[in-house]
């Protein structure tokens, strides 16, 4: 982590750090249990990913500020919303705002859905109304995910204009 931090750009205070070996290996573990569901499951045809962080209230030394002033930690979670199921997840600093970078967890979501699915959707708010995930979710020859169609829907902040 002190690594990502000396790399920071002048200014910025907050990052994503990246996953270490055993959070990677949680990872590959739940991988593995979301492609066995698939196979249990094998005439679930549709896949919606609905991509959301969260503030998780935190008393320790290390914890961040979050933009609700309180000091915690904004995990990003990726859930199969048919079968009530996370396929990925992103662990972050409460001060990591929810619309830097959502597009990393959404690629690892879609990675981890079986080969079964064939309809694919995504959800999110406002935090996904973000450039690079919007430009991945609508090119239908995408590197890194599913190719064809995913359909999605994505709330936008609301302004006075």
């Amino acid at each position: 982590m002190q690594e990502t931090k000396e790399k920071l750009p002048k200014g910025q205070v907050s990052y994503i750090a990246e996953e270490n070996a055993p959070l990677r290996a949680l990872a590959q573990v739940n991988q593995e249990m979301v492609q066995e569901v698939g196979r249990r499951c094998a005439d679930q045809k549709i896949a919606t990913i609905d991509l959301d962080a969260t503030i998780i209230e935190s008393w320790k030394r290390e914890a961040r500020p979050t933009y609700q002033g309180i000091h915690g930690y904004q995990p990003m979670l990726a859930l199969w919303a048919e079968m009530d199921l996370v396929v990925a997840d992103e662990f972050r600093d409460g001060n990591a705002p929810a619309q830097m970078a959502p597009l990393a967890a959404t690629k690892r979501a879609f990675q981890a859905l079986p080969s079964t699915v064939k309809e694919y959707y995504f959800r999110g708010d406002s935090a996904c109304w973000e450039g690079d995930l919007l430009k991945w979710l609508r090119d239908e020859q995408r590197p890194e995910g599913p190719q064809g169609q995913i359909i999605f829907g994505i709330s936008v902040r609301m302004t006075p204009t």
